[in-house]
């Protein structure tokens, strides 16, 4: 786990690299308040399928 201040340099970096070489970027983390900073969030328990009835 990184204090805030070094994960939002992480998060600054890594942001900036995927605008500057037009990629896509799949992030995971339990850290919700990191959702602002990506234009789609999906919640895991809401598309997980596996033990719910049909």
């Amino acid at each position: 786990a990184l204090d805030q201040q070094n994960r939002d340099a992480f998060m600054s970096l890594l942001l900036n690299q995927v605008k500057q070489h037009n990629t896509a970027l799949i992030f995971v983390s339990h850290d919700l308040r990191l959702a602002d900073k990506f234009s789609r969030v999906e919640a895991l328990p809401k598309i997980n399928r596996v033990g719910r009835s049909h």
